[in-house]
């Protein structure tokens, strides 16, 4: 027996159309959303995996010691996951399974602690933002970049030290956040209200050398635009800075949003995303997706907003499920299992009879 397919010639046209227009289309691997947060009931922290869509598929991570809080997640140059747990250690998954490989940074190594957020340099090692514990007043929290091996996890150096700056609250004090630009340079979020003799606010953006670790400048002064709290840094596509600004409901009032700055000039460009907008509150993780939009933790409300990448205006409420609380950063990885096919392609594969007969396959039988 042969199987021989025939269609119309319309039919045929029209499925030549859709194929010639699939192969015009740029081409995206496909991916899930993995969101570090912890769950609304007990609390326990988990890594929540979500598809393209925004539809809950269960957690990403499977195996190991319980995570505790996560804060902040990496992809490192081997493929895997990093994640920074809420007892300073440091976890790797597998960047495409999820499954436990090992840990990473074990809680205390080199004295680690009260560690905000991670990041891999241009060095290929691991820098981490951590902070000891400070007596308040003009006494410095004791905030620090630690830089560890890429490949092994071993401590290399204390690569920003306490203190290290200008003058005054343009010093390292509470390191918050971390990114590596193309210019050859570290940006750390910084909160230095401990270094004011008044413990007034005094949030800013402090520029290292990514190299060396000597400071370069202060990008982003204290309080700007009512910067308060820079939980995450983050390049965009268009080479500028956005900065998250999580809020202060007290005195004095700011609003949660997301700054833009140019990092050449160290201007202010504008307010990205506006106060509030699609109900943003206290934003933490930010990270730009290969379908050009912006999307941002709301820890306050436990869900992602996700925002256009090009004006910053709202779209949609991405993640809102799973039970999700306090999520904090964001990741993309592959996606766990093949996407299906395009409505509309759906669509007209059924007019064309495709789901049926369309197509018609007729038997014929074999001579001898």
């Amino acid at each position: 027996m042969s199987l021989r397919l025939t269609c119309s010639k319309p039919a045929f046209a029209a499925l030549a159309a859709l194929t010639l227009t699939s192969l015009a289309r740029p081409v995206f691997a496909q991916v899930d959303l993995i969101v570090a947060g912890e769950d609304a009931t007990t609390f326990k922290g988990h890594i929540y995996r979500y598809s393209s869509t925004g539809v809950f598929k269960g957690f990403f991570t499977s195996g190991g010691p319980a995570l505790d809080g996560p804060s902040s997640m990496v992809k490192g140059p081997d493929g895997n996951v990093y994640v920074l747990s809420g007892s300073d250690t440091v976890y790797r998954y597998n960047g495409t399974t999820g499954h436990y490989i090992d840990t990473f940074i074990p809680s205390g190594t080199a004295g680690l602690t009260e560690a905000k957020n991670i990041a891999f340099g241009p060095d290929g090692n691991l820098y981490i933002a951590a902070n000891a514990s400070g007596n308040g007043g003009v006494n410095s929290e004791g905030g620090q970049v630690l830089r560890f091996n890429g490949s092994t996890g071993a401590f290399i150096n204390t690569f920003i030290a306490t203190d290290a700056g200008g003058t005054g609250t343009s010093r390292l004090d509470e390191a918050m956040s971390l990114a590596f630009g193309k210019d050859g340079n570290l940006y750390v979020g910084n909160d230095a209200r401990q270094l004011d003799p008044n413990f007034n606010n005094a949030y800013n953006v402090l520029r290292f050398n990514a190299s060396t670790g000597a400071f370069v400048d202060t990008l982003v002064p204290n309080n700007d635009h009512g910067l308060y709290d820079p939980n995450a840094l983050v390049f965009g596509p268009d080479g500028n800075l956005y900065v998250s600004n999580e809020g202060n409901s007290t005195f004095p009032s700011t609003n949660s949003n997301i700054l833009r700055y140019n990092p050449t000039t160290g201007l202010y460009v504008d307010t990205f995303v506006t106060d509030n907008s699609g109900g943003l509150a206290e934003p933490y993780g930010t990270i730009f997706g290969a379908d050009g939009n912006f999307y941002v933790t709301s820890t306050d409300t436990g869900q992602v907003k996700r925002y256009d990448g090009t004006t910053g205006s709202f779209v949609d409420t991405f993640v809102n499920s799973g039970n999700l609380a306090d999520p904090k950063a964001l990741l993309f990885v592959t996606a766990s299992a093949p996407s299906t096919p395009e409505p509309g392609s759906l669509a007209l594969l059924a007019s064309l009879g495709l789901t049926g007969v369309g197509l018609l396959a007729r038997r014929r039988r074999r001579t001898n």
